[in-house]
């Protein structure tokens, strides 16, 4: 079988069968004339957290590139924090996310009794600074709109990630 390969430029490379989900998210509306805008998300993620989402043998990422449609990376391990990408129509990065998300909240679960409130499910997204602006919008208007429409805890870094023009 041959396998694709895409390149990204912190020199990881993501290998798929052709044909694989990730190759385009399988909710596009046919009736659309133009095909969806691909997006691109990048998430800053521990080792271990990085560690549940490919699980035993790589079958969960697998899984959730599969299920979800879009494609999904991870930087190599050279050091505690890893660049999870995700790429993908909006839909494809909704169910991606999603997946995440549930596998995060059940590995925090494991453990706790039921009356035991479950910890929050934190995620740590890589944003271009040029493009903080569009979030957090006039006055902090869109951002304020996007917390209080999901329910989210939403901060901004103030200060550049190291060695970089993009915020966490």
């Amino acid at each position: 079988m041959m396998m694709q390969h895409q390149q990204f430029p912190n020199n990881t490379v993501l290998t798929a069968p052709p044909g694989d989900a990730a190759d385009s998210c399988p909710t596009h509306d046919c009736e659309s004339p133009q095909p969806p805008q691909n997006v691109t998300i990048r998430l800053i993620m521990q080792g271990k957290e990085v560690g549940s989402i490919i699980g035993k043998r790589g079958d969960t990422i697998k899984k959730f590139r599969t299920e979800s449609g879009a494609r999904i990376n991870i930087s190599d391990g050279q050091s505690i924090e890893r660049i999870v990408t995700l790429t993908g129509a909006n839909e494809c990065l909704n169910k991606a996310f999603t997946m995440i998300s549930y596998k995060f909240e059940e590995d925090m679960s494991e453990g706790l009794t039921d009356d035991c409130p479950k910890p929050p499910v934190t995620l740590r997204l890589i944003v271009p600074a040029s493009q903080c602006g569009s979030i957090i919008g006039k006055g902090g208007s869109k951002i304020k709109e996007i917390r209080e429409h999901t329910g989210c805890t939403i901060q901004v870094a103030g200060d550049f990630l190291p060695q970089s023009t993009e915020r966490a």
